[in-house]
C-alpha cells in the first residue's frame, strides 16, 4: 500500500510541477529557432486576455504565429469565442510589420490595425483604447515592458475582442 501512494504521490508532484512550468511563461522564451538561423524573421504571440477571470490569466492559450504564415480566419483558435481581448506579443527585427483585421480575409470594414517595430525587442500591446484613430502614432520604448512601435488603428466596436484574420506586411503601410 505505501508503494502504490508513493507512486501516487510523485506523479502528482509531477503533474503539478509541469503544470507550474507550463503556466510560469516559459512560452514567451524564444525557442522558435534555436539555432539562430531565424533572426531576420517575426513571430506573434497573441493571447487572449479575460478580465473575469484574472485567476486563469497565467494559463491562457497563446497562439503563435510565424513571419508569413498568414491566417484568414481564427476558428481554430481555441479562445476565438471566449469573452476578453488579444493581448499581442510581436517579435522580429526593426522593420517587422504585422496586420490584424476585425474580419475574416483581411477585410478592413470591421477595423484593423497596423504595427512596425522601431527596434529589435519585444512589442507588447495590450491596450487600444487611447490610440487616436485614424493615425500614425508612435509609442516609444519602455524598458522591461516593450520595445518601441508604430501603430495605426482604424476602430470598430470591440475591435480588440474580436481579431479575425493577420497577415503580416501588408502592402501600401504609408509608414
Amino acid at each position: 500500500m505505501a508503494k502504490k501512494l508513493t507512486i501516487k504521490s510523485v506523479f502528482v508532484g509531477l503533474v503539478i510541477s509541469s503544470a507550474f512550468i507550463f503556466c510560469s511563461g516559459f512560452l514567451t522564451w524564444d525557442l522558435s529557432d534555436p539555432e539562430g538561423k531565424d533572426d531576420k524573421k517575426g513571430e506573434l504571440y497573441l493571447t487572449k486576455v479575460d478580465p473575469f477571470l484574472p485567476l486563469c490569466n497565467p494559463c491562457e492559450d497563446i497562439f503563435y504565429l510565424r513571419f508569413g504564415d498568414n491566417r484568414k480566419n481564427f476558428r481554430e483558435y481555441p479562445l476565438y469565442l471566449q469573452s476578453g481581448y488579444y493581448k499581442i506579443d510581436l517579435f522580429g527585427p526593426e522593420g517587422t510589420e504585422i496586420s490584424f483585421f476585425g474580419a475574416e480575409n483581411f477585410q478592413t470594414s470591421m477595423g484593423y490595425l497596423k504595427v512596425i517595430k522601431r527596434d529589435g525587442e519585444r512589442a507588447t500591446i495590450s491596450n487600444l483604447e487611447d490610440l487616436k484613430p485614424e493615425t500614425w502614432v508612435e509609442i516609444p520604448a519602455k524598458p522591461g515592458l516593450t520595445g518601441a512601435y508604430a501603430i495605426y488603428f482604424s476602430p470598430y466596436p470591440s475591435f480588440q475582442e474580436n481579431i479575425a484574420s493577420i497577415s503580416w506586411n501588408m502592402e501600401n503601410s504609408d509608414q
